[in-house]
């Protein structure tokens, strides 16, 4: 379960960070917040319903972590390794994500709407029921992915590259896409245009 503690900061409706009375915008010292999550992240098992939001992991290595129920809403990741990584139900709205490589790793059921997603790397990675919808995803990679029944409704995607994805109901209704390389994936079951017929 994801946190449920509010930000004892009157007016704040934020969620207060794991083990933390204040959200990730109205903590004092955000230096020893960072090494906080640094223990946290330290640990070899599963990390399982931790609230980071707001919180920059700019620099840190996670490749090979698992996170499951956690919650990244507003964080800032500049430079993130994240190779083999593992996401279960995991939120990352209104995140910033720059020059970040999730090679290989695994997204189940994850929300990444209204994100900045830029230079992000996902190749060789299975990304299912995720949730894009109003990103802005700009010179990204999810060659050779499987992106069934992932949502990029409403998106902006530009200069990405697409190239041998499953993309068997994989929604791109609305979506702005401009440079957008979907060579050898099956572009034919994926979804841009709803029918009567058709639900999201």
């Amino acid at each position: 379960m994801f946190s449920t503690a509010r930000c004892s900061v009157s007016g704040c409706s934020n969620s207060a960070l794991s083990g933390q009375q204040l959200c990730g915008l109205h903590v004092e010292d955000r230096h020893a917040s960072k090494q906080g999550v640094e223990q946290i992240l330290d640990h070899p098992g599963r990390i399982f319903g931790m609230n980071f939001s707001y919180l920059d992991f700019s620099g840190f290595d996670l490749s090979g972590k698992i996170f499951q129920n956690c919650d990244f809403t507003g964080c800032s990741f500049t430079g993130v390794e994240f190779r083999e990584a593992t996401f279960l139900l995991c939120l990352f709205p209104r995140a910033t994500l720059e020059s970040c490589n999730f090679h290989g790793s695994l997204f189940q059921n994850c929300l990444f709407a209204l994100s900045s997603l830029k230079k992000v790397l996902f190749t060789n990675s299975t990304i299912v029921q995720a949730n894009f919808n109003g990103c802005r995803i700009d010179e990204c990679d999810f060659s050779n992915s499987d992106l069934m029944h992932s949502r990029f409704i409403g998106a902006s995607i530009k200069q990405t590259l697409m190239v041998d994805c499953n993309l068997k109901r994989t929604f791109f209704v609305e979506a702005v896409r401009e440079g957008v390389d979907f060579k050898y994936s099956n572009a034919e079951d994926a979804v841009f245009t709803l029918n009567r017929s058709e639900s999201l």
